[in-house]
C-alpha cells in the first residue's frame, strides 16, 4: 500500500480522499492500525495497481476531483507516466522475444 501512494505521490490523506475513506483511514490500514472491512478492501485492491488507479480516476465524483484541485492532475500525469513505462517494458520485452526467436529459427 505505501509504496503504490508513494508511487503515485500522494499524502495518506489524499488516498483516503480519492478512494472514498475517512480522513486518516488509509493511513490507519498502512500502519496496521485497522483493517479494511471487505468494501475497501476491494478498493486498495483496485487503485494500488498503476491500470486500477487510473480507471478509478476517471470516475471520481466531481466533488472530489474539484476537491483536490491540482493534485487530481498531478496524480493522473503521473499513473498515465507509470502506465506508459510499464507498456514501453512490455514492448521492448515483446521485441527481444521477437529478435531471439527470429534469430534462432533462421
Amino acid at each position: 500500500m505505501t509504496s503504490a501512494r508513494k508511487g503515485y505521490g500522494l499524502s495518506c490523506s489524499d488516498m483516503s480522499r480519492v478512494c472514498g475513506f475517512g480522513p486518516n483511514q488509509w493511513r490507519l490500514y498502512e500502519n496496521g492500525k485497522a483493517t479494511p472491512n471487505t468494501s475497501h478492501a476491494k478498493i486498495i485492491g483496485i487503485v494500488t495497481k498503476p491500470a486500477g488507479m487510473m480507471s478509478y480516476l476517471k470516475i471520481l465524483p466531481q466533488s472530489t476531483v474539484k476537491e483536490m484541485g491540482s493534485d487530481f492532475q498531478k496524480v493522473s500525469i503521473k499513473v498515465a507516466t507509470i502506465l506508459k513505462a510499464m507498456q514501453d517494458q512490455a514492448d521492448r520485452l515483446f521485441d527481444n522475444l521477437n529478435d531471439n526467436y527470429f534469430i534462432e529459427n533462421n
